[in-house]
């Protein structure tokens, strides 16, 4: 999947240097990073995380796990992850 304009768009506006890299199917963080010769957390993932008043995309180190009880201590929301499908219509780029 590429990595949807909005995102890219939000990097470069916060002064976040990154390179695109393809990523090849069923490749884990930990083996992309081996293979780039990167530190694993040196890969970023998105996840999108929807609830009854929108839509949140989180952006973390490939290697983290999304804390959730964390999340909800700091927003007050409590959220469902976006699947792919509902994914692809909200970033109609990938």
């Amino acid at each position: 999947m590429r990595m949807p304009s909005l995102i890219q768009q939000f990097l470069i506006e916060k002064g976040v240097h990154c390179d695109l890299v393809a990523r090849p199917k069923n490749s884990s963080p930990h083996e992309i990073a081996q293979e780039l010769d990167i530190p694993e957390n040196a890969l970023i993932r998105a996840v999108l995380l929807s609830d009854d008043h929108g839509i949140l995309l989180a952006l973390l180190p490939a290697s983290y796990m999304l804390n959730f009880e964390a999340l909800h201590s700091e927003t007050a929301r409590s959220f469902d992850v976006v699947g792919g499908a509902q994914a692809g219509r909200i970033f109609r780029d990938c």
